[in-house]
């Protein structure tokens, strides 16, 4: 896929957070480490004027909509206070998982209690939920742990120590986990096999015998489009699949999502890239977003504290959120075709202008009789 096919939305609010994640139609922004607060999405996004913006025969390769934090009042939930500053999280199945000073907890943000249980002690640094619902947690120099999110495959309640080699951070390759020192750098790489639903360790490798991969490309085949799919195009999508707006209604375009996730690390083994997403990568020039080893976007390290992306996501994946000191940038990627039916192009820009028409002769008659 080439790089002017992509068609970026970009939805600005005008206030700093300190993080950001977005579950299940319900936007978590963090006012600060101590204070959460709950946001209805799916309604902001109703709530948002995307009708005054022109829908174009020839999209445009982006699109900006800028707001700020008294604008989406209407939307806000609820506020979750913390006892302790929080230094990471991520959200599961409605349950918020967090780390504090004083331990792992979890919670029920959608819940009226809000009740924190705590899950262990331990100090830990950061977390790492995989694709395989596996949550890895760093404990600094005291190694690397796993929370068993099923009781299936737990070997034991609350964590359990994998290795005690000192681990800032991780990444995970389906089952199989990468310890990171505090600069990011590879310190270890756990491989793990499946012996009675419970996870084994199969093997340990060094820092020493970790070897850099060339990544390739899982290209598919050129197919033709056939009339009969009615693969229509849509300019930009907000609203997760199972939600129309008045374009899907009228057939006239059809969404494609282009999955926005961070780039493999390349001691893996054989990493494969997908050609129809969007890696990023980070290093001292700042964040990039890559398509097929082309340069799509590129961020400074000036221009972003920290960002967000969301792969097991259902509706979601096509999301990239950036946070700065001015305020949250929500980035959306969608995939133009060109398969337009320009008869059924017309047809919609006609019955867009009747309706409009109609709405101003029916809106002339309610002033005349009044």
């Amino acid at each position: 896929m080439k790089k002017d096919h992509i068609l970026m939305t970009r939805i600005f609010l005008d206030q700093s957070f300190s993080d950001v994640a977005l579950y299940s139609g319900i936007l978590y922004l963090w006012k600060d480490k101590k204070t959460l607060h709950l946001y209805d999405w799916n309604r902001w996004m109703n709530h948002i004027p995307f009708g005054d913006v022109p829908i174009y025969q020839n999209p445009f390769p982006f699109q900006k909509i800028s707001t700020h934090i008294n604008d989406i009042h209407s939307c806000f939930i609820k506020e979750i206070l913390f006892e302790k500053e929080v230094r990471d999280f991520f959200i599961y199945n409605h349950d918020l998982y967090y780390l504090t000073e004083d331990g792992f907890f979890v919670l029920t943000p959608e819940s009226g209690t809000l009740q924190s249980d705590l899950i262990s002690t331990e100090k830990f640094y950061s977390l790492s939920l995989s694709d395989m619902n596996r949550v890895a947690l760093s404990g600094g120099e005291s190694g690397v742990f796993e929370y068993f999110l099923s009781d299936k495959n737990a070997i034991s309640k609350g964590v359990h120590q994998w290795d005690p080699t000192p681990t800032y951070s991780t990444e995970w390759d389906g089952h199989h986990l990468l310890q990171l020192d505090e600069n990011k750098a590879p310190v270890q790489l756990l491989h793990f096999y499946i012996h009675k639903n419970i996870f084994q360790i199969e093997r340990k490798i060094p820092k020493k015998e970790l070897k850099k991969q060339i990544p390739f490309y899982n290209e598919s085949l050129n197919l033709q489009y056939h009339e009969e799919t009615n693969n229509w195009n849509t300019l930009f999508q907000y609203l997760p699949p199972e939600e129309t707006n008045e374009t899907d209604s009228l057939d006239v375009f059809q969404s494609r999502e282009i999955p926005v996730i961070v780039m493999p690390s390349l001691f893996f083994a054989h990493p494969l890239l997908q050609e129809n997403t969007l890696y990023i990568e980070e290093n001292k020039q700042g964040l990039f977003l890559m398509i097929q080893n082309d340069q799509y976007l590129h961020v400074p390290h000036t221009d972003y504290i920290k960002w967000s992306t969301y792969p097991k996501s259902r509706n979601y994946q096509n999301h990239f959120h950036l946070l700065s000191e001015q305020g949250i940038t929500f980035f959306y990627f969608m995939k133009w075709s060109k398969n337009l039916d320009k008869d059924k192009l017309k047809d919609f820009y006609f019955a867009r202008i009747v309706l409009e028409c109609g709405m101003t002769i029916l809106n002339e008659l309610r002033n005349a009789k009044k």
